[in-house]
C-alpha cells in the first residue's frame, strides 16, 4: 500500500499535467539580435535628418541612447577622433574613439558648436535637446527616437524587433569581430564586469569583419579589395 500523504493514499505528482514547451519560432542567428554594417548604412540613408547623425554616433561608439543624447560639444574632440561620455550609466566618464565616418558626420553638422550635439525636431521653427531622464534614461526602449528609429527600420526594410539599444550591442558584436579582445571591448563599452562581453564573442561572424571595417572609416569595399583592404584603412 502507497504511503498516505497529506491524507491523499496516492502520489499527487501522478495528477498533474505536463506540456512540453513549444518550440521557439525566434531566430537565434548572429544576424537576430544585432544589425549588420549593411543594415546600419540603410538605415541612416532612410533616417530622419535629425536621426542620421544620432544613429551614425550610435553605430560607431556603441554608446547608450541616453549617453549620446546627452553628449556636449566641449566634450567632442574631432581633431583627435575622441568623444567624452559624462552621463553614462555607470556614473564614469567614458572616453570613446570616433571612426572616421562619425568624425566627418559631427563635422558636417550645421549650427555652432556649443551645448548639445544632438538637437531634436520642434516642429518648422527651431530644434531642442532631446528629453530622456529617469528610468527611461538608458533604457532599452529609445525614448524620443523610439518612433523616428521604427521608420528609419521601415525604411531599411528590416523586419526583424530591434530597438535603438540593439545599436549597443550590434557595435559590441562588431567590435569584438575586428579586434579580438574582450578586454578592449571590456573598457571600450564600460560594461561594469567583464562577463557581460562574452556573449558578444559569440556573435561576431568573421565573414563581416571587411563591412563593419569598411562601414566604420565611411567606404564600401569593392569584391576585388575588400580582402585585406579594410584592415589597412583601420590602421591608418
Amino acid at each position: 500500500m502507497p504511503p498516505i500523504i497529506g491524507g491523499l493514499s496516492r502520489n499527487p505528482l501522478l495528477f498533474l499535467s505536463y506540456s512540453p514547451p513549444k518550440p521557439s519560432t525566434v531566430s537565434h542567428t548572429p544576424h537576430s539580435h544585432s544589425f549588420t554594417p549593411a543594415e546600419a548604412e540603410a538605415m541612416i540613408n532612410g533616417a530622419a535628418t535629425h536621426l542620421k547623425p544620432l544613429l551614425t554616433l550610435l553605430f560607431c561608439t556603441g554608446a547608450r541612447v541616453g549617453e549620446a543624447v546627452a553628449l556636449e560639444w566641449e566634450n567632442v574632440d574631432l581633431r583627435h577622433a575622441r568623444a567624452t561620455l559624462r552621463e553614462t550609466k555607470n556614473g564614469d566618464d567614458r572616453i570613446v574613439d570616433l571612426p572616421s565616418q562619425a568624425v566627418v558626420t559631427l563635422a558636417n553638422l550645421p549650427g555652432k558648436r556649443v551645448g548639445r550635439v544632438f538637437l531634436a525636431p520642434r516642429g518648422k521653427r527651431a530644434s531642442k535637446d532631446f528629453r530622456l531622464s529617469g528610468a527611461n534614461k538608458f533604457g532599452s526602449g529609445g525614448g524620443q527616437i523610439k518612433r523616428s528609429f521604427k521608420t528609419a527600420m521601415t525604411a531599411a526594410k528590416i523586419g526583424r524587433h530591434l530597438t535603438p539599444h540593439h545599436t549597443r550591442h550590434s557595435w559590441a558584436t562588431w567590435h569584438y569581430l575586428v579586434h579580438k579582445d574582450i578586454i578592449k571591448l571590456h573598457i571600450d563599452g564600460g560594461w561594469k564586469t567583464i562577463s557581460q562581453c562574452e556573449r558578444y564573442a559569440k556573435l561576431a561572424p568573421d565573414g563581416l569583419r571587411d563591412e563593419v571595417v569598411a562601414f566604420w572609416n565611411g567606404t564600401v569595399p569593392t569584391a576585388e579589395s575588400a580582402q585585406g583592404d579594410g584592415e589597412r584603412r583601420l590602421a591608418d
